[in-house]
């Protein structure tokens, strides 16, 4: 004999709306309406919400906004490094960086401009070591 379907929906329900969870209804409050009053308004709209939940869902929020969160430890890609300090790949690859930086300002500044600008810097720098 077939089972019989539960008679008990609610009211959004069978208006055909889904009725919304707790979390969408705290996140669809204003931020500057305290925990009290959010939970009151739940009340009002038949969720028993406490204050609590309301501070926890709105923390959860928050820090998902940032995207993932990397695990404490070691840096991703650190396993192959050497134990005795930087690495020459390391300083390779930031001379790399300084390179292509260089070669920007060169093609922003002009190759007169930046060669000034290091010989302000070199002459700084002498004047530094005495």
């Amino acid at each position: 004999m077939p089972r019989k379907k539960a008679a008990s929906k609610s009211s959004a329900t069978s208006s055909g709306a889904k009725p919304q969870s707790k979390t969408a209804f705290v996140l669809g409050q204003p931020a500057g309406l305290s925990a009290k009053e959010v939970s009151a308004k739940a009340k009002a709209a038949g969720l028993a919400i406490t204050e609590a939940y309301v501070y926890t869902i709105r923390s959860s929020a928050k820090n998902k906004v940032g995207g993932p969160r990397r695990k404490p430890g070691r840096p991703k890609g650190s396993k192959n490094a050497p134990k005795g300090g930087g690495s020459i790949a390391g300083a390779v690859g930031s001379l790399r960086k300084a390179e292509a930086q260089l070669l920007e300002w060169i093609l922003e500044h002009g190759t007169p401009a930046v060669q000034q600008m290091v010989s302000n810097v070199t002459a700084k720098l002498r004047k530094i070591a005495g």
